[in-house]
């Protein structure tokens, strides 16, 4: 898959995921584990791992240079740093190995696929740092090549941008891909098994790009961002407390490797569970309260700007006010 370098704002997730969903598709690209638990050695995702903090460093250095370093800031960079970190734990390093053998190793891999890197990765606004990674000419080509573009194009992106898509989208591979069947279908083909990896990173980047990017926001309103991540986060929630109180394993390649370490299959199967549950939960929580944050200081902001412009005296603004209007913008 070719890496595609975003334009502009409500595209960073579709760069994004051009960029990084490889890594996350070929994440058991055809190769054995030892015994010992090794690091991968995959030249390529090494390779594109390597290109794109390149090529963001490089877009961070040029804006710095051009005194425009507070577009992107410490954190943005730091949070680039910790997205790719992330993925580099869960596609290179031994937890992969691991991953093969254990179910519940393998959900702590799914989980950082989907609910660790993208949300670190859309903070950092990558598109932005790629894109000043060209020389100016360079930008101002590539600039004019998108907005000439084919307007039917533009219009697939937004189409498959709409949060009801991608809401649906990142619901049914999370439930699709832990179904028994296609589960075991996914261990058994690694064609397929690249095909699950990929449908989480990218559904799930999409989903936190609405959440959190201003401009993936724009449409959707502070109000409807926090319920997109509140209901996809019940179905994560409600998945693992099914197979935590599981009273039989569901996945029966996993059982190969019952009593490995001491561990039954169906107890793998409840740690995996209370992984997806618990923790994963917290972090929901954590993103939900960040957003929330966020919510508040804009409609402050807002207030403030009001009784700057003579809108009378400032009025306190009530959480059913907060809520009322973030639902409708």
């Amino acid at each position: 898959m070719r890496a595609v370098t975003s334009l502009a704002g409500w595209r960073s997730p579709l760069a994004l995921g051009a960029a990084l969903a490889p890594c996350a598709a070929l994440v058991h690209g055809g190769h054995e584990h030892a015994p010992a638990l090794p690091w991968q050695a995959d030249w390529w995702v090494i390779a594109l791992l390597v290109a794109s903090t390149a090529g963001y460093a490089a877009g961070a250095w040029r804006l710095q240079r051009a005194g425009r370093a507070g577009v992107l800031g410490p954190w943005r960079i730091g949070a680039f740093v910790a997205g790719t970190l992330v993925l580099i734990l869960a596609l290179l390093s031994p937890l992969d190995a691991l991953a093969d053998r254990y179910f519940s190793a393998h959900m702590t891999q799914h989980l950082l696929i989907m609910l660790v890197a993208p949300p670190l990765l859309v903070a950092s606004q990558p598109a932005i740092a790629w894109m000043w990674a060209f020389a100016p000419a360079r930008r101002r080509s590539l600039a004019r090549w998108w907005a000439g573009g084919d307007a039917r194009a533009r219009r697939v992106l937004r189409g498959l941008l709409h949060p009801a898509v991608v809401w649906v989208a990142a619901s049914a591979a999370l439930w699709f891909w832990h179904m028994p069947r296609p589960y075991a279908w996914a261990l058994e083909n690694e064609g397929i098994h690249s095909l699950e990896h990929t449908s989480f990173f990218l559904t799930s980047l999409a989903l936190f790009y609405l959440m959190f990017a201003p401009r993936g926001r724009s449409g959707l309103g502070y109000g409807g961002a926090v319920l997109l991540g509140v209901t996809f986060g019940m179905q994560n929630g409600f998945l693992g407390a099914i197979l935590t109180f599981a009273t039989h394993p569901f996945y029966a390649a996993h059982a190969l490797h019952a009593g490995l370490g001491g561990i039954s299959a169906l107890e793998d199967q409840q740690l995996a569970g209370l992984i997806m549950w618990v923790p994963a939960s917290l972090v929901h929580l954590l993103l939900l309260g960040v957003l929330c944050v966020q919510w508040l200081r804009d409609e402050e902001r807002r207030a403030g700007r009001a009784h700057r412009a003579g809108a009378g005296t400032a009025q306190q603004v009530s959480l059913p006010e907060v809520l009322r209007t973030g639902l409708s913008r």
